[in-house]
């Protein structure tokens, strides 16, 4: 009985760390249709980066793309590179960047009787897109993600991964993207079962 309880959290929680979710689903004003999952932090070196899987989908051709998004600086030479459990190598020159600003909240902190405060501040918040093809994407789900680096034109950052836990990460999104693909979500009106 206990190792059947064992067995079944650690199934639950192998399921929950690899779920995603689909956070984007949207026709853009040129007609393409643009999903996105939700996104996974990992720390790559010195710096915080959130990754995910988008798909364009335009006149029933998919146009895939990995979206790396940081307050750490992103230029726009900055390129990416994944080495796969085979030792091959794929590499991603940016395609896009985009800097938005963001307010990060402030705080306050109590240490006997003196109060320090710091106010809300703006950030910048960069996020970057960088294209695959199917044949990426096949060679990712077959041998698996065992490092990645992101280069900055200047210096790069290095991660390994060595239980594939960003091609697993990677594969789920690439099956939730099919998966809606396959089956779009109904439109409705504003109005319907108000």
């Amino acid at each position: 009985m206990k190792y059947l309880f064992i067995l079944t959290s650690l199934l639950c929680f192998h399921f929950t760390l690899y779920a995603q979710k689909i956070c984007v689903d949207r026709m853009e004003s040129d007609g393409s249709h643009q999903i996105m999952t939700d996104s996974k932090k990992y720390k790559i070196d010195d710096a915080e980066y959130s990754i995910c899987l988008k798909v364009y989908e335009t006149r029933n051709t998919l146009d895939w793309c990995l979206v790396l998004s940081s307050f750490y600086y992103i230029p726009r030479q900055s390129e990416v590179l994944l080495k796969l459990g085979n030792d091959s190598i794929i590499y991603l020159p940016i395609n896009n960047v985009h800097v938005g600003k963001v307010t990060l909240p402030g705080s306050r902190y109590v240490i006997g009787s003196v109060v320090s405060s710091f106010p809300s501040t703006e950030a910048d918040y960069y996020s970057s897109l960088y294209a695959l093809n199917e044949s990426d994407l096949d060679n990712i789900e077959k041998n698996g993600i065992k490092k990645i680096r992101v280069s900055n034109g200047v210096k790069y950052r290095d991660k390994d991964f060595p239980s594939n836990s960003l091609g697993k990460f990677l594969n789920k999104s690439r099956r939730n993207i099919i998966e809606r693909l396959n089956n779009p979500l109904k439109k409705k009106s504003l109005f319907d079962d108000f």
